[in-house]
């Protein structure tokens, strides 16, 4: 397997090559063709998934809320915790993945401890980084909800000036 499209994972930054290899070695390689599903919402698959080829979109409760390119990865959550899907996603290109199964990411933990810890912290770290920029969004969301609110604006229109309340 080409690990080229793993280097540019946040999430592999902290394995050498040489564990990045063993790691990859318990990869399988999986094709999705455009509109096939690569995991659904709600589903409980513990798989992990990096995207070596193609793009993909991610959508929760029906709305799209963002993509994956060579490099992304997906499934984290349900590889540690078996948590549900939160997101179901579907290629949009022909879509090649690289898909490490539960059973493999246990194995991985008992035989080369070193490169599963590698592994872990390196979703924490991106896991955090996530939570970081989701909390900061929502107090930019806050923040602005709570200023207070102009009662009316003035509107230029029509070569004069009006008041307009809000």
């Amino acid at each position: 397997m080409n690990l080229s499209a793993f280097a540019r994972s946040a999430l592999l930054a902290r394995l050498d090559a040489s564990a990045l290899a063993r790691l990859a070695a318990r990869f399988d390689t999986v094709e999705f063709s455009p509109g096939e599903r690569v995991m659904v919402e709600g589903d409980t698959s513990r798989d992990l998934f990096f995207v070596l080829d193609g793009e993909a979109r991610v959508d929760r409760q029906g709305l799209a809320v963002g993509s994956l390119a060579r490099g992304s990865h997906v499934g984290e959550l349900g590889l540690v915790t078996g948590r549900a899907r939160a997101a179901t996603v579907t290629a949009l290109t022909p879509l090649r993945v690289a898909r490490l199964p539960y059973e493999r990411f246990v194995a991985l933990c008992v035989d080369d401890p070193q490169a599963g810890l590698a592994l872990l912290l390196g979703l924490v770290d991106v896991l955090g980084g996530e939570l970081t920029a989701m909390t900061d969004s929502v107090g930019v969301l806050i923040r602005e909800r709570s200023l207070p609110r102009r009662v009316e604006v003035r509107v230029a229109c029509g070569g004069g000036e009006h008041v307009v309340r809000t």
